[in-house]
Parts: structure tokens; sequence; C-alpha cells
């Protein structure tokens, strides 16, 4: 063994020793692959072999290509991947990769380009960890949440950091397609089947005031959007990581048309009763579910209330037409009363003629009772004589 004579062969060696001590430590606890530049394999220790199912002379001198999907293997996406780390630039993330068995197998890696002496590129180590239990963990927990929200009864939208939509669920597939027709009205171009990819700045007609809204969003933000003949209203959540970055956004829409319809007909009917008028009616036509059930309460509720209103007014006719039979009657028997009073007063007048008359003849009488007793006393004394 040759002895290092100089300060910097000693350091030299001493790097050297501690970076190979680097490379066993990782060895034991990492998946560790080498490549050369172009991605040709030169060798993979044992953690590596036992996650993706391969042995080592299985895998020496094949391209990286065998643990990728064929589709991204061709794609410029993959070719750009290996130029940038033959040009030196590391890279680093969680990536899907398939096994021997041609399952999936997920890793958190970093690939690391290793520089020669002359600082060309001669080969990359990448230094993966096995997250795949965890990665199915975290999609079975998915799956169920996507459920849940397939069922929930709300109309639900997901769209990402950059605001396309990345999912929505059934109600809300139905409640875009059911409003397609009116909401082109204002966006021709709105195709309710082609929305997952699109995005939601192509709801509005002037997207910086969304955009900006959304982007300083650290809350639930309400508000409403009116498009074509119909009106949404939508409550926006931010998603957000543990470390508080934005990911996303959650969207709950909500059309309330016929919500504003029903009101503004209800208000129209209510300020026409206050002035008198119940002829005007909720038309119930195309309505369906609790607006359809509130139009039909208020019709009933305004005829009934018109039929009272009608039986009352027949009711006061009566009274009022009895009211005038009695003054009627009032008035004839005023005239009978004072006919009869009139007749009482010549009776009496009769009577005070009639009672003087006998007055008279009693007068009269009186008069000739005396003179008839004068005459028989005249005619006794001529008797005497």
């Amino acid at each position: 063994m040759t002895v290092p004579n100089s300060t910097d062969e000693r350091a030299w060696c001493n790097s050297a020793e501690a970076g190979a001590d680097v490379l066993r430590a990782l060895n034991t606890a990492q998946a560790v692959i080498e490549f050369e530049p172009d991605g040709t394999i030169i060798g993979a220790n044992q953690n590596f072999l036992d996650a993706v199912g391969y042995q080592a002379h299985e895998v020496q001198g094949k391209h990286h290509r065998m643990f990728v999907e064929p589709g991204y293997a061709s794609s410029d996406e993959y070719r750009q991947f290996w130029a940038k780390l033959g040009a030196g630039e590391q890279d680093s993330g969680r990536y899907m990769r398939v096994s021997k068995q041609g399952e999936e197998v997920w890793i958190h890696a970093t690939y690391l380009p290793v520089p020669d002496a002359t600082g060309r590129v001669a080969r990359v180590i990448k230094i993966a960890t096995y997250v795949t239990d965890s990665i199915l963990t975290e999609r079975a927990r998915n799956e169920r949440l996507l459920q849940a929200l397939q069922t929930t009864s709300t109309n639900l939208m997901v769209a990402d950091e950059s605001h396309n939509i990345t999912y929505m669920n059934d109600r809300a597939r139905d409640l875009f397609q059911d409003a397609a027709d009116d909401i082109r009205q204002s966006l021709p171009n709105f195709d309710a089947k082609r929305l997952i990819g699109q995005n939601i700045d192509d709801f509005h007609r002037n997207p910086a005031h969304q955009r900006s809204m959304l982007a300083g969003m650290k809350e639930a933000v309400t508000s409403q959007l009116n498009v074509g003949s119909r009106t949404f209203g939508f409550t926006a959540n931010p998603i957000v990581d543990e470390k508080g970055r934005r990911l996303g956004t959650v969207v709950e829409w909500l059309d309330r048309t016929g919500e504003l319809t029903m009101e503004a007909g209800v208000s129209n009917i209510v300020n026409a009763a206050a002035s008198g008028d119940l002829t005007q009616r909720i038309d119930v036509n195309g309505k369906s579910g609790f607006f359809k059930t509130l139009g039909a309460g208020v019709n009933s509720l305004l005829d009934t209330y018109s039929d009272v209103i009608e039986q009352i007014r027949i009711a006061a006719n009566e009274v009022t037409s009895s009211a005038e039979e009695i003054s009627k009657g009032n008035v004839n028997l005023a005239q009978r009363t004072e006919e009869q009073a009139s007749s009482l007063a010549s009776t009496a007048s009769s009577m005070e003629q009639m009672t003087a008359t006998v007055k008279q003849t009693a007068d009269n009488a009186s008069q000739a009772s005396e003179l008839a007793v004068n005459a028989r006393d005249e005619a006794s004394r001529g008797g005497d004589i």
C-alpha cells in the first residue's frame, strides 16, 4: 500500500474513504442503480432489484426504458428526461415504474449526474426509496373519497393549481349538461362533455377577475355567476398541502335560476295581492321538486283566499239587498202609518163633529122636553079651571 506523502493526497484519500462509506450506507438503506449518460444500466444493488423483481444479469447492459410503460418510453418527455440528465441537471420526484411482473412500482428518487475530471457527465446514479405501499394506501383513500364525492348530493368540481378542471362528480356533469343550451347563449363554444382538462376561466367573460380572486384565496369564497339565462352560485375552497402550498381548488356549484325565478314570482304575486289583485298565479310548468311544490302551494292559498273573498262579497251583496228591502219596507210602513194617522185624524174630526151634533141634539131634546113639561103644566092648569 502506498502511503500518501502530501497533505493534498492525504485529504483526497480521506474524502474518498468518506465517500465510500456514504455509498456503503446508501446501498444498505436505499435502492441504488447506476446508468450511462444515455440511460444504459451499469449495475443495481439488491434493494433495487428486489423492488422491480429482476436479477442483476437481467438488467445489466439494458436501457432504463425497460422499467417504464411503452407509451412513456417513446415520448418526447422521456427523451428530454435523459437529455437533461446527460447535460448535468439532476432530477428528483415521485415516479411510477413497471416491475418484471408488469405491476406498478412507485419510488421517490433522485437522479444524480456524476461528472468526470473534465466536467462531462460520466454516469448517472439514482438513489430511490420504495413508496409503493404508501401510494397504494393513498390511492385507496382517494378512491373512497371519490366514491363519496360521487354519491354526495352536491355538484362538485376540482381544479389544479393552474385552474384546469381535473375532476367532476356525476351531479356536476348532469348540472352542466342540463344547462348547456342556456350557457351557450353567452359562451358559444361551451361543451359540457369536454370539461375535464378545460380551464375554469372558460366559465367567465372576465377571466382575469376570477383568476385574481382564486389566486389570493385563503379561505372559502362564495359568489354568483350569470351565464346566459342561468344564474349559478358557487363556493370555492383552496386545496393546500401540509406546508400550506396551494395545490388546487374544489368548487361546489348550485343552479339558482329556479330559486331566483320563484323568488321574483312570489314577490310579484305578494305585491299584486297587496293591491287587491288576487288573479295572479305562479306558472309551475317546467318546475319540479321543491319549487313546483311551493308554486302549487302559493296558488292553492290564493285560490282559497279568492274563494273566501268571493263568499264575503256574495254575503255583503245579500246583506245590502236585505238592507235595501228593509229600507223599502220601512218607507212603506212609514207611508201606511202616515195614512193611518191621517185617517185617524179624519175620524177624530168626524167624531168631534158627531159629538157636536149629538150635543146639539141633546140640547134640542132638552129644550123640547122643557117645552113639553111646560105644555103639560099649562094643560093641567087648564083642566083645573
